[in-house]
């Protein structure tokens, strides 16, 4: 006779594989497949994966998810499908396969949708909102708060909605916002407690307690604390009991009252002492928190003794980033008493370890403490040195920072061949959006260090050249950004864009009735960007007249107003550009030899990007994270055909026109799989064969890019990438008016 695995049985296990994995592992290996169900099986499975997961044995618990997920397609477990796409994917964080993260939890949350299980969706969503705190995507992550505050106003209480009170907490967390911590910690005990729920309430407890701890209410963090500690001790939970025991000296020391701190720490070693084999981190933390207690009660030997203790376990257990670090702290105690021959020799161990560590951040630290001995040593030399190394550190750190930002990588996007029904993911690996301009190529490293070469050089003239929409400009911000002028003004000038008889006054300023309508004195747009950048595109649209005032502006480094006979001296470092092909302007004498030369100091060639084909594929990816972000869309499944007929198309507009193939898609299309034939359906005056486009329904496109327009057709002509002219035909031709801001 089967076994009927019940609601009740369900919601123990998924706690114990939270919170106690071995003894719901224990508890299910006493069946066998036989005793249910093959849908009750395979969810009893699914509890088994998540105990793996929570002892951190990954491997099986992937492998418990994938055979889940598998096993439950024909049937539509929804509880299944959900839960176990979260599972794979807490599998792949801080893992090479982090990129399958973001489309396994979609998944999630799809199913979570087609359920209609209110239960399903509050767990998605909390799984989904982690991964945006992950990935520091904040913003994303509170609009995700919203729905799962509603989700949980539908339910009535269950382990669920307090989990997912506990995750609400943790994003704000992560925000310092500890107010509303505290209230969604305070929710979720509520429902906990109501619901009798013993390792949810530890857990709550504890988190509680320290949250209240950090907006100083000090007897209100004691009580929460002392009530987990009577909690753990009722139902047995050692570990449970030390940890809250240990915060509770903690706070102690918080408050400043060492001798209550050191009785519970007191307390914390007399629970080990029935534990075999005491965790050695845990020993560390408790010697480093007396040592802590007796220095501030000024028993300092008491106090060196304990950190000896703590630096003789890290040594013995061959934790040699712990012992450096206890070492240093160690140094901060002799340096007070003034033993400082042996704090400088800690000091500089320091020092030594940090540096072939390459971390910069605690660097900066022992170089600090190192300036500080030598200045008590009456050595004001060595302690000036030591400063500046400081400095130079400190800057790097501070770059180190600023480059870490902007190296974030492309999130994760699955391309799915359909060929061999497998996933294929983009190497990331080469592929680098650090500096603003992507790619991976060959082509694309050399204008990179074409850039960062000529940033080098504050004062040298810099021509780009490229096709329009290659990303000249970014090039060009990338030179100023990397150089020392990086903080003056960037002035860009489309000078194709300047009228013909105010092109002068633009660049060069005019003075008060210099011509008619001058009304006020205006610096031109060399004297803003005085000390910075001035950027030139299409500089060959200058007219020859200006050409010459050009040159002796760049010869004389000054400048004169338009009505004025003054010479106004400037430094700006120029960049210029053109897409169009300037030696033969310079054949035809349309452009000024000499100008050229001062001009061409260095020269970056932006190659086409048909001509660099493999930085397609993750200027691609980058704009789909880019787009999904701004439109707050999810990201795609990619077929691997999309990818394929993308690089074998030319692409006359560059790397604009595949930024606007990207926002067209997300725009036009309400598939969450991509594939060739959805790309030429959206972009069908690119892509589309001819017959193609006679099986298509232009006439629909053109509707649906007028709705989302709004009726304007400027808007919607770069929808479906075609001029505005064209569009207007089309739309007579189909008798489209009454979609259009015009007609109405």
């Amino acid at each position: 006779m089967l076994i009927e695995l019940t609601a009740k049985m369900m919601g123990n296990w998924d706690v114990l594989a939270e919170f106690e994995p071995p003894e719901v592992l224990q508890q299910i290996d006493i069946y066998t497949s036989d005793d249910f169900t093959p849908q009750d099986w395979n969810r009893i499975q699914y509890f088994k994966g998540k105990a793996f997961f929570t002892m951190h044995n990954y491997k099986e618990a992937e492998e418990i998810a994938v055979e889940c997920i598998r096993a439950s397609i024909n049937e539509e477990d929804y509880f299944i499908l959900v839960k176990c796409h979260i599972l794979q994917a807490y599998n792949y964080f801080n893992t090479d396969a982090e990129d399958q993260i973001r489309p396994l939890l979609n998944m999630a949350v799809e199913y979570a949708m087609e359920s209609g299980d209110y239960e399903l969706m509050i767990y998605a969503h909390c799984a989904y909102m982690y991964f945006l705190r992950y990935n520091f995507q904040f913003e994303q992550a509170m609009k995700q708060e919203l729905r799962i505050v509603d989700l949980i106003n539908r339910v009535p209480p269950s382990y669920t909605t307090v989990s997912a009170f506990v995750s609400l907490a943790t994003l704000y967390i992560d925000l310092s916002n500890w107010d509303t911590t505290i209230k969604y910690f305070t929710q979720a005990l509520e429902q906990a407690q109501a619901l009798s729920l013993d390792f949810s309430q530890i857990n709550v407890l504890n988190n509680l307690g320290s949250a209240i701890c950090k907006v100083k209410d000090y007897p209100r963090a004691e009580k929460i604390l002392q009530q987990g500690l009577a909690l753990a001790q009722k139902i047995g939970i050692r570990h449970k009991e030390f940890l809250f025991t240990s915060n509770l000296g903690n706070l102690k020391i918080e408050e400043g009252k060492y001798r209550e701190a050191i009785e519970y720490y007191d307390k914390c070693m007399k629970i080990l002492e029935n534990v075999p084999n005491k965790p050695p981190t845990l020993l560390i933390d408790l010697y480093n928190n007396y040592a802590l207690c007796y220095w501030n009660l000024k028993q300092h030997a008491q106090s060196l003794s304990y950190i000896d203790k703590a630096i003789e376990i890290a040594r013995d257990c061959g934790f040699e980033r712990d012992l450096v670090q206890i070492e240093v702290n160690k140094s901060n105690l002799l340096e007070e008493i003034g033993n400082y021959d042996e704090a400088l020799a800690i000091v500089k161990r320091g020092v030594k370890y940090y540096t072939k560590a390459k971390d910069l951040h605690q660097l900066m630290w022992v170089y600090r403490s190192m300036a500080r001995i030598y200045f008590l040593m009456k050595e004001y030399k060595k302690s000036y040195q030591t400063e500046r190394k400081r400095d130079t550190v400190t800057e790097d750190y501070i770059a180190s920072i600023q480059r870490t930002e902007v190296e974030k990588e492309v999130a994760s996007i699955t391309v799915q061949d359909t060929t061999s029904n497998e996933s294929h993911s983009p190497n990331y690996t080469k592929s680098d959006s650090s500096y603003g301009f992507i790619g991976c190529s060959k082509a694309y490293h050399q204008v990179i260090n074409s850039a960062l070469l000529a940033a080098k050089h504050q004062n040298t003239s810099v021509l780009i050249l490229g096709e329009s929409g290659t990303g000249k400009e970014i090039i060009a911000q990338i030179i100023h950004k990397h150089s020392l002028r990086a903080n003056q003004p960037f002035v860009p000038v489309n000078v194709g864009a300047l009228t013909t008889s105010l092109v002068e006054s633009e660049l060069f300023g005019h003075t008060k009735g210099a011509y008619t309508g001058a009304d006020t004195p205006t610096k031109g747009f060399f004297l803003q960007s005085d000390k910075g950048t001035i950027f030139l595109d299409e500089i060959t649209d200058m007219p020859s007249t200006v050409q010459s005032k050009l040159l002796r502006a760049l010869e004389t480094r000054k400048v004169t107003a338009v009505g004025s006979s003054k010479e106004t001296p400037f430094d700006s470092r120029v960049i210029s550009a053109t897409s169009q092909d300037i030696r033969s302007r310079l054949t035809d004498n349309q452009f000024r030899l000499d100008l050229f030369h001062r001009l061409n100091t260095i020269e970056i060639i932006i190659p086409p990007l048909r001509e660099r084909q493999e930085d397609i594929e993750p200027i691609f990816t980058y704009y789909i994270k880019h787009y999904a972000t701004e439109l707050n869309k999810s990201i795609p499944y990619i077929d691997r055909s999309l990818i394929d007929l993308l690089v074998s198309y030319e692409f006359p507009g560059n790397v604009r026109e595949l930024k606007n193939i990207v926002e067209r898609m997300y725009i036009l299309s309400k598939k969450n799989r991509w594939d060739d034939q959805l790309l030429c359906e959206i972009n069908p005056f690119s892509f589309a064969s001819d017959s193609q486009q006679q099986d298509y329904d232009e006439e629909d496109t053109i509707v649906r890019a007028l709705i989302k327009a709004k009726g304007k057709q400027k808007e919607a002509a770069l929808l479906l990438n075609m001029s505005e002219a064209t569009l207007c035909r089309r739309i007579v031709k189909y008798k489209l008016q009454q979609h259009t801001n015009k007609n109405n």
